[in-house]
């Protein structure tokens, strides 16, 4: 019994090694979102922070409401309509926020 005991917590000791760190992503200034964000709820400004300063993580994420028909590619569209080209917001898109 005693030697499953120190089987389990030297093995459990090997296994924590190889756990990689939880990376977080960042969040874009609230005082950079358009008015109709920095009213809506904490949730929804959350949402819009985290898509701006990360939409490559978005990239992939189909829209499930229906936005395609407004063109929407993926999750990233419903929060920006266009990036200019150095990657900052050229234009919101308001779909997220309702």
């Amino acid at each position: 019994m005693l030697a499953l005991a120190v089987f389990l917590i030297l093995s459990s000791g090997c296994a924590s090694s190889g756990r990689t760190k939880l990376q977080v992503l960042k969040l874009a200034p609230l005082s950079d979102m358009p008015d109709y964000v920095q009213q809506a709820a904490p949730e929804v400004q959350e949402a819009y922070q985290f898509a701006v300063a990360n939409p490559e993580a978005l990239e992939y994420i189909p829209c499930y409401c229906g936005c395609n028909s407004l063109g929407h590619l993926n999750n990233t569209d419903c929060y920006v309509k266009t990036f200019n080209p150095d990657g900052t917001v050229a234009e919101f898109e308001n779909h997220a926020a309702y």
